[in-house]
């Protein structure tokens, strides 16, 4: 089949060039090989192939094919062929065979790309040199649609991802080793209020003022793509910054390095997140959080003050020994310090979720902690007439503890266990040493913990379902604030039960401390067994006149002379006659406040080293903290357990200070326990 229209001077040049010499066919063959490895597509080199091999071979034409998805040849390039005899040419299925005096296919690593074909224009046909001429070229001419192809296919893939970082709500930058830009999204655009791209480093540095959460500016040799330029990885660094319009945003940038494969490092990439909504979300969370700390503090100390005078009122008629009245008073003392262990929950757990619980930790036995938690929850335990069974060793449970606030824990988990134990149950309490631990385990054969409810039973607010006269009352924040609190001690707690009805086992276990205790454990209690020391004067600043009077009474009937005063101007009148041992001071007075009060006593004559006692609703751990920085010697919240009142006096009496000891009776323990602790 002849694919040429046929032309006079195109034979006889033909006629011409097919005199050629092997060694002119060779250096053809070279420039044909330089001609396709610079041509960057495959109709580039289709053309170039079909051109320059006919012009070297002086054939009447050329024409190549090359396969499509399916294996079917489509027309890519043609030469010497007329545009008339094209037309039936661009097409032919795989079984069909095309036309021409030679045909040769286009092989590159054993895979068909498509296939050549030659007219030699003359009778005489193509020498075999010529042959083997058209051979070498159909060679050449596969390796270079190779690569056309795969440098076509990178071309689609960097496209797509081109396409898709464009699409990113994230921004994404590039930059070479000299720093300039090689890419940079629409997202970059939009969150640095400015078009990066083009701009060299110096004035991109110019174009943004870029600052560490500190306040610091963030200078060049910081920014994370050009700490990626010097081999580092950067995550997630928070900056915020300053944009060219005046506005402001944060952002949290990640950068890394792309290395050649011999490792040397030829550009960065970094990513950019728009956190600025999130800083804003996370600041008003922490706002919020803040009036919810501050109105949990105003409640608790608006709840503390009204419960202080009916607590020390109870403690002056049972020194007093009134008799009336006895089962009434005992409600009312029940209640009330039931309101205020409420108080002091939602304070806890409030310090808890901000990780500012204290501790005040030294090595102690576990024995001691465990009778003041039973002491603690032991009225409860005896009004529900349970069995309280309680085995712990005196010595070898060693641990470094905060002792009030592992008891608090033992007494919560002791008072949940009689809460939710029908009466007449049955509430066992052990410690053992397990290798490097301490493990203590309260057990009831109560009302159990659903499964469902397990996972979630130490989460704050969470409680087991109550009926509508919620016998067994509480916010549900005491197993949260125990989690919180072994959790500061280095230990872990845990709840166990094999279902409703069947009963609960918390487990706690904390770090076990093997040097022997510094402490005497035989060592009396001051507070529960005895107080040492002869009258004080003592001087009492409040504005509530009951709170004042009833704490005046009971301090008087523990042999101390007593002053009161409404406020802080009395109370300066006052001094001038009356010298005090120690001062109580309510941080909340009118006129003027406790603690300028305070300022003003401590620069009276002879006034400069009297202890000085805060007294305040406000319990947190930072108000106790400013008043001890404001001149406080100690720092007392409300309700005032007029106990705690004397300890405080005889713990703040000058080393040296003669006295007496005056016996105190015994707290009452529940009936039917049997405690075997040491």
């Amino acid at each position: 089949m002849t694919l040429t229209g046929g032309d006079a001077q195109v034979g006889a040049e033909q006629s011409e060039v097919r005199g050629t010499t092997e060694r002119e066919r060779l250096e053809r063959l070279l420039d044909l090989t330089t001609a396709l490895s610079s041509a960057p597509t495959a109709e580039a080199i289709a053309s170039l192939a079909t051109r320059l091999s006919a012009q070297a071979l002086g054939a009447s034409s050329s024409v190549l094919w090359t396969n499509d998805d399916a294996g079917d040849l489509r027309l890519l390039a043609a030469h010497g062929v007329s545009e008339e005899a094209l037309a039936p040419l661009r097409y032919f299925a795989r079984d069909i065979d095309v036309p021409g005096e030679e045909v040769l296919p286009l092989v590159s690593e054993g895979k068909t790309l498509g296939v050549i074909s030659f007219e030699a224009g003359d009778p005489r046909g193509f020498s075999s040199e010529e042959r083997t001429f058209l051979t070498a070229v159909a060679t050449r001419c596969a390796d270079a649609l190779a690569r056309a192809r795969l440098y076509e296919e990178a071309r689609r893939a960097e496209r797509r991802l081109t396409s898709v970082l464009e699409k990113l709500p994230v921004g994404v930058t590039v930059v070479r080793s000299d720093g300039s830009m090689i890419f940079g999204n629409d997202a970059l655009t939009r969150i640095w209020g400015v078009d990066m791209r083009g701009l060299n480093v110096e004035e991109r540095s110019k174009a943004l003022r870029k600052y560490h959460p500190d306040g610091r500016r963030v200078v060049s040799d910081e920014w994370p793509s050009m700490r990626a330029l010097k081999g580092e990885i950067t995550e997630r660094m928070e900056m915020r910054v300053d944009r060219r319009d005046g506005t402001m945003c944060w952002v949290q940038a990640s950068a890394a390095p792309i290395r050649s494969e011999e490792g040397v490092v030829e550009a960065a990439v970094a990513s950019i997140v728009d956190i600025t909504a999130e800083k804003q979300a996370r600041a008003a969370a922490d706002e919020a959080s803040q009036a919810k700390d501050d109105f949990l503090a105003m409640l608790g100390h608006e709840l503390r003050n009204p419960l202080a005078p009916i607590l020390t009122a109870l403690h002056l008629m049972r020194l007093r020994g009134e008799g009336a009245y006895a089962r009434e008073r005992a409600v009312i003392a029940r209640q009330v310090n039931h309101l205020a262990r409420l108080v002091d929950d939602l304070l806890d757990v409030s310090r808890a979720t901000r990780g500012a619980l204290r501790l005040e930790c030294t090595p102690m036995e576990v024995a001691p902690v465990v009778a003041d938690a039973v002491e603690t929850a032991g009225p409860l335990i005896e009004e529900r007439r349970h069995r309280l069974e309680v085995t712990v060793p005196r010595t070898g449970l060693l641990v470094n503890a905060d002792a009030v606030r592992l008891a608090q824990v033992v007494g919560n988990l002791l008072s949940n266990a009689a809460k939710y134990t029908p009466p007449g149950g049955r509430i066992r309490v052990s410690a053992v040493a397990d290798g490097d631990h301490v493990v203590v385990e309260v057990a009831d054969d109560g009302a159990g913990i659903p499964q469902e409810l397990l996972p979630r039973v130490f989460d704050a607010f969470t409680q087991g379902r109550q009926g509508l006269d919620r016998k067994q009352g509480g916010l549900g924040l005491g197993l949260a604030i125990a989690r919180q609190l072994i959790v500061g001690h280095g230990g872990t707690i845990d709840a166990r039960s094999a279902g409703a009805g069947r009963g609960t086992t918390m487990v706690v276990r904390l770090p076990r401390v093997r040097q022997p205790s510094a402490a005497d454990s035989s060592t009396d209690d001051l507070a529960r067994d005895g107080r040492a020391g002869s009258g004080r004067r003592v001087l009492v600043v409040d504005d509530n006149p009951d709170a004042a009077e009833l704490l005046e009474d009971a301090l008087a009937c523990a042999g101390h002379e007593v002053r009161t005063a409404p406020d802080g101007p009395s109370a300066l009148q006052l001094v001038k006659s009356f010298a005090p041992d120690i001062a109580f001071l309510d941080i909340g007075l009118p006129v003027m406040d406790g603690y300028e009060l305070a300022g003003l006593l401590r620069r009276l004559p002879g006034l400069q080293g009297v202890p000085l006692v805060a007294v305040t609703g406000y319990a947190q751990d930072d108000d106790r903290q400013r008043a001890l920085d404001s001149g406080f010697t100690e720092h007392l919240a409300k309700p005032l357990d007029p106990e705690r009142v004397l300890e405080c006096i005889e713990r703040l009496r000058p080393a040296g200070g003669r006295g007496h000891v005056r016996k105190t009776a015994p707290a009452a323990k529940p009936r039917r326990l049997r405690k075997d602790v040491g």
